[in-house]
């Protein structure tokens, strides 16, 4: 994010355009994938120090840019930890990468994202074995 301006009535986000995705699984060597774990690990435990929790980690949010570093976008579904909530207000996520306290049985904290962290390596994971595995 460039700037947000919070106003009575709106709020503006200017953030990076980022040209780029995730390749497929199958297209990245073991050293790429392992860097973008590795690079993943790094942007949530720096937006986590912050007392973010992205609520919304999967594949699609997951950009490889140009530079080759990934981006982690869309953060429309983050939210700041409070330590006096006992859960969160507003239900938001994808289904399928979310744990069920996202769905409103307690507060969101870093371990909503390492879950959707592990469901998305799981799936990537997945992918790359099964097209190994049609190869062979």
């Amino acid at each position: 994010m460039y700037e947000v301006t919070v106003s009575e009535s709106d709020t503006t986000v200017i953030e990076e355009y980022i040209e780029g995705k995730l390749p497929h699984p199958a297209k990245l060597s073991r050293k790429q994938f392992k860097k973008i774990v590795t690079e993943l690990c790094i942007v949530l435990s720096f937006i986590h120090e912050k007392g973010i929790i992205h609520r919304d980690i999967k594949p699609s949010n997951i950009l490889l840019a140009q530079d080759a570093h990934i981006r982690l976008s869309d953060f429309d579904a983050a939210r700041l930890y409070k330590n006096e909530q006992e859960q969160d207000t507003r239900l938001l996520g994808t289904r399928g990468y979310t744990p069920p306290e996202q769905y409103g049985f307690n507060q969101t904290d870093e371990r909503t994202d390492i879950y959707s962290l592990g469901v998305t390596l799981n799936q990537l994971l997945a992918e790359k074995i099964q097209d190994i595995a049609t190869k062979e």
